[in-house]
C-alpha cells in the first residue's frame, strides 16, 4: 500500500478511545497527502524535482510542507489515537474522568505541526510547602520535518499556573522513523514513551528542590536576566521579569521568568504563538540548569554580560553595515536601468 493510500484509509476510520470521547478533535481531522513537484522551465516545459515531495491539504489543497521523497507522514491523529492508548495501557486511566480543560491542543504553519499537552492533576510533587507541580505530557508531530514524533515530561506550577517545559533529551523520548508501522506498534511504543518520562517525574522534581535550596544574591537578579536575554534575544523577557517578586533562590528566579512566558507572552509576537512560548520556556530551563553560571561572583557575571553586550553591538553593526551595502546595489541597479532606458530614449530620438 502507497504512503498516499495509507493516510486516505487511516482518515476514513475513526478510532477514539473511549476514555477520550467527547474530547474536540475535528482539528485534527484534515487528510494529508503528499505529491510531486515540479518547475516551470523558460520554454513552458514542466520537469519533476527529482527526492522532493509537496505535502498538500486535501480539504483546502494548501501546499503546508516541502519534504524528501522519503519521508513518511504519520496523521495527527493516527498520533493522538495511539498516544492515548498508550497512557492508558501505562496506568494514566484519568481519561475516564478526563475534561477538556485539561487536553490542549495547538497546530501551527497550516496544520503542518501538531502539539497536544494532557494535564495530569493526580500525578503531583511539592517543591516546598504550597508550591505543587502538576505533571503535563506533551506530544508532538509534524508533517514538514520539522521535529520527529515525541512525547516530552513538563511540569505545571499549580500556584501560579506557570508553564515549566522541561529541556533535554532526558525528559523527552522521540520516537524516529514511526512511518512503517501498524497502530499497535504506536501504542506500544507510547506506552514505553509513558513508562520512560513518568519515571523521571521525581528526578524533575528533585531538581527543583535544589534550586529552591540554592541561595542567590539579589544584587546578581538583573546580571542573569540580562544575559538570558542577550543569549535568547528577549529583552521583553528580562524586563518583564524584573517587575516580578524575587524571593532569594535559583528556583524563584526561574518562577520570575517562566511567569513572564506564560502570562505576557502573546502570540502577536510571533505566527508561531504557542509553540514559541514553549520553545522559550526550554530555554529558560536550560539557562537555569546550568551550574557554571551560577556559580559565578558579581564580578564574572558582570564580565560576561559585557561581553555579550560588545558582541551583540558588533553583530548589529556587521547587519547595518550589509543592508547599506544591499541598498547602495539596489540604487546603483535602479541607475544602471535609468542611464539604459534614457540611452535607448535618445538613440530613438
Amino acid at each position: 500500500m502507497s504512503i498516499i493510500d495509507d493516510l486516505q484509509a487511516t482518515s476514513e476510520t475513526k478510532v477514539v478511545p473511549t476514555y477520550a470521547t467527547g474530547l474536540s478533535r475535528d482539528i485534527l481531522d484534515f487528510p494529508v497527502k503528499t505529491e510531486k513537484v515540479f518547475f516551470q522551465t523558460e520554454s513552458g516545459r514542466q520537469k519533476e524535482i527529482a527526492g522532493q515531495r509537496c505535502v498538500v491539504r486535501e480539504d483546502t489543497d494548501d501546499i503546508i510542507a516541502l519534504v524528501s521523497d522519503k519521508y513518511e507522514l504519520v496523521p495527527h491523529r493516527r498520533v493522538v489515537d495511539a498516544v492515548e492508548e498508550g497512557f492508558f495501557r501505562a496506568g494514566l486511566g484519568l481519561f475516564n474522568h478526563q475534561t477538556e480543560d485539561r487536553i490542549q491542543t495547538a497546530l501551527n504553519h497550516n496544520g503542518a505541526r501538531f502539539f497536544r499537552t494532557y494535564h495530569f492533576p493526580d500525578l503531583a510533587e511539592p517543591v516546598r510547602t504550597g508550591d505543587i507541580l502538576q505533571a503535563k505530557l506533551r506530544v508532538m508531530n509534524t508533517y514538514d520535518a520539522s521535529g520527529a514524533v515525541s512525547v516530552t515530561l513538563d511540569t505545571y506550577r499549580v500556584f501560579c499556573s506557570n508553564l515549566c517545559a522541561s529541556w533535554g533529551s532526558d525528559f523527552s523520548f522521540s520516537l524516529r522513523h514511526i512511518g512503517n508501522g501498524d497502530n499497535e506498534m504506536y501504542a506500544k511504543m507510547f506506552e514505553e514513551a509513558t513508562h520512560v518520562v513518568i519515571d523521571r517525574f521525581g528526578r524533575l522534581i528533585t531538581k527543583y528542590k535544589s534550586w529552591n535550596d540554592w541561595r542567590i544574591s539579589e544584587d546578581n537578579v538583573s546580571l542573569y536576566l540580562d544575559m538570558f536575554a542577550l543569549k535568547n534575544h528577549c529583552q521583553w523577557l528580562a524586563t518583564g521579569a524584573m517587575a516580578q517578586n524575587f524571593e532569594g533562590t535559583r528556583w524563584s528566579l526561574y518562577n520570575m521568568m517562566t511567569a513572564v512566558v506564560t502570562h505576557e507572552y502573546t502570540g502577536e509576537r510571533s505566527k508561531a504563538g504557542e509553540f514559541n512560548r514553549i520553545r522559550i520556556c526550554e530555554n529558560v530551563g536550560s539557562f537555569m540548569d546550568n551550574d557554571k553560571i551560577f556559580e559565578m561572583n558579581s564580578d564574572e557575571l558582570g564580565d560576561e554580560v559585557a561581553r555579550l553586550k560588545d558582541k551583540a553591538e558588533k553583530a548589529k553593526l556587521r547587519r547595518r553595515a550589509k543592508d547599506e551595502v544591499i541598498d547602495a546595489e539596489f540604487r546603483l541597479e535602479g541607475e544602471d536601468k535609468f542611464i539604459s532606458g534614457l540611452s535607448r530614449q535618445i538613440g530613438r530620438e
